[in-house]
């Protein structure tokens, strides 16, 4: 689950050319594993380059600029919703914020003097807006984030709506325009998809492009691994199978408005080639984000909700994804494999 934040320049207080306080350092460093682990940032004007952030990152000590240049291109951010926002963190935003739950982030004695949050304290919560003022110091200790990193080893709950199951765990994954490029490993989604009976609503790969689209704000490129399944026959009848697959990946796609997928490669294997370590399934987001998911897509399948207790963790992290993508890899670099490319 990640929150969207907004953060007040002013709690950055860095200069290029002078040396940076271990301590301050170590603020930094804090800040951005919580971003990296729970949060979106949220900047102002029509794209990052012009936002206030930009602006002070530009004029930061080498050593965090260049700390801060990697997590901007690798971690979630979105343009904030705040019409005509400067960047300036104030109390008059607060109302105006449409992301709920949202963080601000700022300077100690801002939070003070400004928002009211009591000296001896981490941060306030604005219950009728559901917005959190937490101080730069102390991001490590919001409330909103530690919920936020809670859910992040919560498992899909039997009647869990898919609405929520998305809102919560994907929607902002989806939403950042830094985070171009999805891959789904799931041996069974093929051909779940393409033996779901649609009297019990619609496929867990369809719910998911849908969804998908929906929540985009930037063109995305999705990479899906899949099998023949367990039946070996289906391998005979195999571009037979392939071509009914794409042409209905196709129509999903063609019939969604605005869309945002841009391409979809598909990747189709002999069962036995996913092996013991990719028995488990799981979808990336960029190179820094996982959803393990113990039955793969199979958690959107139906018509509302989830029909029983599934297994999902979230990771972030690249000593974790860089696991996941070798065996991306590993199973790219099979010579056995049928590959296609849908361009939408």
């Amino acid at each position: 689950m990640l929150i969207p934040f907004e953060i007040d320049t002013e709690s950055l207080e860095t200069k290029a050319g002078i040396p940076v306080n271990p301590d301050v350092k170590v603020l930094h460093d804090n800040f951005l594993d919580i971003w990296l682990r729970c949060g979106i940032l949220a900047y102002n004007g029509n794209n990052f380059c012009d936002s206030k952030l930009s602006s002070a990152i530009d004029a930061m000590p080498i050593a965090l600029k260049n700390k801060w240049l990697a997590a901007i291109s690798e971690y979630p951010i979105i343009k904030s919703s705040l019409s005509n926002w400067n960047g300036e963190i104030s109390k008059d935003i607060i109302s105006n914020i449409k992301e709920k739950p949202s963080v601000l982030i700022v300077e100690e004695a801002k939070a003070f003097v400004d928002f009211e949050v009591p000296e001896d304290d981490y941060s306030k919560i604005d219950k009728v807006n559901n917005v959190e003022v937490v101080k730069f110091k102390y991001s490590t200790q919001s409330e909103f984030f530690k919920v936020a990193k809670d859910k992040s080893y919560s498992h899909f709950k039997k009647s869990e709506p898919f609405e929520v199951i998305w809102k919560e765990r994907f929607h902002w994954l989806a939403a950042s325009e830094n985070i171009k490029h999805i891959s789904i490993v799931d041996r069974f989604a093929m051909i779940n998809h393409l033996e779901w009976d649609h009297r019990k609503g619609i496929s867990g790969l369809e719910r998911f492009i849908r969804l998908l689209n929906t929540s985009a704000t930037s063109k995305k490129y999705l990479k899906l691994f899949t099998s023949w399944g367990k039946d070996q026959s289906r391998y005979s009848n195999k571009d037979e199978i392939i071509s009914e697959f794409c042409r209905s990946i196709k129509e999903i796609i063609e019939k969604i408005p605005n869309k945002k997928i841009s391409k979809l490669f598909i990747h189709i294997l002999r069962d036995h080639d996913f092996g013991i370590d990719s028995h488990d399934r799981h979808i990336r987001f960029g190179k820094a984000y996982i959803w393990d998911l113990g039955k793969g897509l199979a958690c959107f399948d139906g018509n509302t909700c989830c029909n029983s207790k599934l297994t999902a963790t979230f990771k972030a992290g690249l000593d974790v994804t860089n696991e996941y993508i070798a065996k991306e890899n590993a199973l790219e670099a099979n010579k056995d494999y049928s590959h296609k490319k849908i361009e939408i």
